[in-house]
């Protein structure tokens, strides 16, 4: 055997001892990576996911409804009974159905933010004299 086929011997060894260093590193790495529930399972326990009582700062989500009579008191209510600190503002944008009062009679029970847009004025202004 001449040095070529020796030297050819030993660095496919070195590259075969390459690839199984990084093997067990990338299986260890995938090892320690945190766990994704499956959210799906009939076994999956959401109290698990909580997240620690700590005075966490409170998260602001604004709600943009326009015409939303439909949806607007499911969302506000969905919102409304999250675990988190949440401060909840609704904008109603000149809604024409029934929106605002739903907003109104929400806001007169819980801790809800409400802004009301005015009324457009049309543009361009209207010519005097």
């Amino acid at each position: 055997m001449n040095a070529m086929h020796v030297l050819y011997l030993v660095s496919v060894v070195v590259i075969w001892l390459i690839a199984l260093i990084w093997t067990r590193v990338v299986l260890i790495a995938l090892y320690h990576l945190p766990r994704v529930p499956n959210l799906l399972s009939p076994r999956y326990d959401p109290s698990t996911d909580a997240p620690p009582d700590t005075d966490l700062p409170p998260i602001t989500v604004i709600v943009p409804a326009r015409n939303e009579a439909a949806a607007i008191e499911a969302t506000l209510r969905s919102l409304l009974a999250q675990t988190i600190p949440l401060d909840i503002i609704a904008i109603d944008d000149r809604s024409t159905d029934a929106t605002r009062a739903i907003l109104n009679r929400i806001g007169r029970t819980t801790s809800l933010g409400m802004c009301a847009q005015p009324a457009l004025r049309s543009w361009p202004p209207p010519r005097r004299g």
